[in-house]
């Protein structure tokens, strides 16, 4: 019997975490206890063979071990669909390096779970029926229990109707999201047999024989609030921070945080609006520029993982994955591929490096040469190391605007019409109020988690051309910013590209630029404000701060 009472105590773990945490009505925390402890006690009165029975515990268990790491990291956050399909487009050292880290928590888990497990191990193999009393075989308490459970659930409908309790109680939130992330990697897999009948009909408006060359720069999990040129204390970008040339936009943000939606939005006309609808249709805007008669290259210091990213990629003419051959690549090691794709003696040339960034582990991202700040060594995921993560942190935007730099002066080497756009996908948070929280890609997002930097650098040979262009990007850059809407259309109409998927008033190098609404694509691909996204109070805070301080 005490192993009974465990077994229902482990499994409800993480509701009871949920509920400590999260400010929900007394009737949606009764819903999130009863409910699933009287299916779990009809599981355990009904399923006779005692294999099975052992089958549903392991399996309802490693959601519970998934839900109690998620709500370590971001507190009181479901087991969302965007998390399963991170799971699986995940690499397996990167994987490695976040459980690795998370010595303490795992620990708790095995302690809580182990003992459980083992028993039902034991009795399956001495092929033992659990006695009538274990199996807690009186109806009235199995059904009573869940049929309370329904009541209140039913109450709970009627007086917030606003709540989807599907999405709120777990484990029936785990196993719907479940569902349909299956469903999603379905249609990624069939991605590139559904975007056939898209086209963007884009031609240039400039000579054939003009040279030109246009290099995108997308970054990983990188926060504007801790980069110089945006104002950080810390010199973290001290040769970008120096060139007059660069244009940095410090009031963007971010309308994902999960690489998976956001780069694809980074890389065509896709945005939260009309992500939902159009993700499986759509090409990326080096389709465009091909169309335009632009040679293209896509160099990534990233996994192939079989989403949409990789499709993106393909529609390039040169694809380059440096991870297909050194899991262990650093950023810099893209800086040769790039160059050589410079020398190649197309007239026009779009190149795009998809970076690793500051990806977690920090310290694993940069070389020794940027061992700046702090003592540099390796910091585990805690609060109590926060400072030595953020001097890691910090070495690896400095390796960044490092890799910038040297793109920027490779670009400029050629003296022809060019131009360098530069986009974090999206932030990190780094223990930075009392909630505690760390990473990214959480169901509900923070500020640091979608303020990204985002840049520009022109050519002195692109300026004389086109000047009015570069003087609205400068007039543009103290004005809030939808990262991944504003440089898809900023970056055809910079190269020039004619194209019914071009929208003026997206575009920070046109006067008609208008300055968007901030959204948030959330877990169900739905496009939702801040509000309904959760954005807790700390956030509006920042967000209010972002939006009326002068930039430098």
């Amino acid at each position: 019997m005490a192993m009974v009472v465990w077994t229902f105590a482990a499994l409800l773990t993480p509701n009871i975490m949920m509920i400590c945490q999260w400010h929900k009505p007394l009737l949606m925390s009764l819903t999130n206890v009863l409910v699933p402890l009287g299916l779990y006690m009809v599981l355990l009165t009904y399923v006779r063979k005692t294999w099975m029975t052992l089958l549903w515990q392991v399996l309802f268990m490693a959601f519970c071990a998934f839900e109690i790491v998620l709500i370590n990291m971001y507190g009181p956050a479901p087991i969302g669909v965007d998390m399963f399909l991170n799971v699986v487009t995940t690499n397996s050292s990167e994987a490695g390096e976040l459980l690795g880290n998370l010595a303490w928590t795992m620990l708790l888990i095995f302690a809580i779970y182990l003992p459980s497990l083992v028993f039902g191990v034991v009795i399956n193999k001495q092929r033992v029926s659990l006695p009538k009393s274990m199996k807690i075989n009186k109806r009235r308490i199995t059904f009573g229990t869940l049929g309370a459970g329904l009541l209140v659930a039913a109450i709970c409908k009627i007086c917030y109707p606003a709540e989807m309790l599907w999405r709120e109680v777990f484990p029936v939130n785990a196993v719907c999201n479940l569902a349909l992330a299956v469903d999603r990697g379905i249609d990624n897999k069939r991605y590139d047999s559904s975007k056939t009948s898209f086209r963007y009909d884009a031609s240039s408006v400039r000579p054939q024989d003009e040279k030109e060359t246009y290099v995108v720069i997308l970054g990983e999990t990188t926060r504007a609030d801790n980069w110089q040129i945006f104002g950080y204390e810390r010199p973290t970008t001290p040769d970008l921070a120096a060139n007059s040339s660069v244009i940095g936009f410090g009031k963007a943000m971010s309308q994902s945080n999960t690489t998976h939606k956001i780069v694809p939005m980074l890389l065509s006309p896709l945005e939260a609006d009309n992500y939902h609808d159009q993700i499986y249709d759509m090409k990326s805007f080096i389709t465009a520029f091909k169309d335009a008669g632009f040679k293209t290259f896509f160099l990534s210091n990233q996994g192939r993982n079989g989403a949409v990213i990789d499709g993106f990629s393909r529609e390039a003419d040169s694809v380059l994955y440096l991870r297909d051959t050194n899991p262990y690549a650093l950023d810099g090691d893209l800086l040769p591929p790039l160059k050589e794709a410079l020398g190649d003696k197309a007239t026009k040339k779009l190149i795009v490096m998809h970076t690793y960034g500051s990806h977690y582990s920090y310290f694993d991202r940069y070389p020794n040469w940027c061992h700046t700040f702090g003592k540099d060594t390796p910091s585990q995921l805690m609060l109590t190391n926060r400072e030595g993560l953020i001097d890691n942190y910090d070495n690896s935007v400095l390796y960044t605007s490092y890799i910038i730099d040297q793109a920027i002066k490779a670009v400029g080497q050629d003296s022809i019409s060019a131009a360098l756009f530069y986009a974090g996908d999206h932030g990190e948070d780094l223990f930075d109020d009392e909630r505690c929280r760390s990473l990214h890609a959480s169901p509900s997002p923070t500020f640091w988690q979608l303020h990204v930097p985002m840049l520009m650098w022109f050519s002195p040979q692109y300026e004389e051309r086109h000047a009015e262009m570069v003087a609205t990007a400068r007039a543009n850059k103290d004005k809030p910013v939808a990262s991944n809407v504003a440089l898809c259309h900023t970056l055809l109409q910079a190269a020039g590209i004619d194209t019914h998927a071009l929208k003026k008033e997206s575009s920070l190098v046109d006067k008609s630029y208008k300055v968007p609404k901030f959204l948030f694509l959330n877990d169900y691909n739905e496009a939702v404000t801040l509000q309904e996204a959760e954005f807790h109070k700390n956030d509006f805070v920042m967000l209010n701060k972002m939006k009326q301080s002068p930039l430098p």
